[in-house]
Parts: structure tokens; C-alpha cells; sequence
């Protein structure tokens, strides 16, 4: 069976640190960032809904 795209192993082996950082980075942001913020617009008096809108829409 032939590959598809016929991508070397090298170039992959090449990307997999930039592949990790990012998706290191987005899984700060969606457990840690965007909870703080939503935290921050509870104590600024925002309702649930409000909150929930503002955290996701703000990164």
C-alpha cells in the first residue's frame, strides 16, 4: 500500500517540538486562562451566561 501524501519521516520528526509547544499552549489556554477569566467576570458581577460568552470569546 503506498502512503498518500509521501511526507519523509524526517520532516515530521522536524516539526513534532513546534507540534507539542502549541498544543501545549492550547490546552493552557482552555484549562487555565479561560477559566481565570471567567472566574474574573463572576467577581466583576456578570452573570453565568456572560462569563461563559466572555471566557471563550476572549483567546
Amino acid at each position: 500500500m503506498q502512503a498518500v501524501l509521501q511526507v519523509p519521516m524526517e520532516s515530521i520528526y522536524t516539526d513534532l517540538p513546534v507540534f507539542a509547544g502549541l498544543a501545549v499552549w492550547n490546552l493552557f489556554v482552555l484549562f487555565v486562562l479561560s477559566k481565570k477569566v471567567y472566574e474574573f467576570a463572576l467577581k466583576k458581577g456578570r452573570s453565568a451566561n456572560s462569563s461563559i460568552y466572555f471566557s471563550r470569546e476572549y483567546y
